[in-house]
Formats: structure tokens, sequence, C-alpha cells
């Protein structure tokens, strides 16, 4: 049977690793993932929704500052389309955190 880093590689997905190599604690996996997707995705929404945008509407018309913070936060993401962003985000980051839990598990 093939590891999951084996089969990750068929779907073109490399496992993560970091300059000292890839981690063996299951707890590191849990906690990258609670912070990935918990906490990293809502936190940027807050940043363009709740600073950048704000920010852009003490100097500009709404009209034009809302715009702006989205094509802002597009740029940055290269899509389009903010519910798949955020969909795509939480699940990407989720779905390679837990496989290479499930690694360390077994």
């Amino acid at each position: 049977m093939r590891s999951i880093p084996e089969r990750l590689t068929i779907i073109t997905i490399n496992p993560a690793e970091s300059a000292v190599g890839q981690s063996t604690d299951l707890a590191f996996y849990l906690v990258l993932f609670a912070v990935s997707t918990v906490v990293a995705v809502p936190l940027e929404e807050l940043f363009f929704r709740g600073i950048v945008r704000p920010h852009l509407e003490e100097r500009f018309h709404a009209a034009v500052a809302i715009p702006v913070a989205r094509l802002l936060f597009v740029v940055v993401h290269l899509t389009e389309n903010l519910f798949v962003l955020l969909i795509g985000h939480v699940t990407f980051n989720g779905i390679q955190i837990l496989l290479r839990a499930l690694e360390v598990a077994v």
C-alpha cells in the first residue's frame, strides 16, 4: 500500500515540509489545521473587510472603496469569486494538514 505522500504526489500535491523536514507530531498537524482553517481564513476576511475597506471609505466614497477593496482581495488570490475562494482556502488547508496528520498517526 502506498503512503499518503506517494498518493499525494500522484495528484500533484506535495506534502508540507519545512527547512527542517516533515513533522511527525500529530498534535502539530491538528493545531496547524485549526489555525489554517478556523483562524487564518476569518482573519484574512476581517483584514480586507474590517481594515482595508473602512480605510478606503475614509478617503473615498463607498462606491469606490468597496470595489477597490474587493479588487485587492481578488488580486491577492487571483480569483473573482470570493465564496469559492473562501471554501477553497479552508478545504485546501484542511485537507493538506489532515492527510499529514493521518500519516503521522498511522
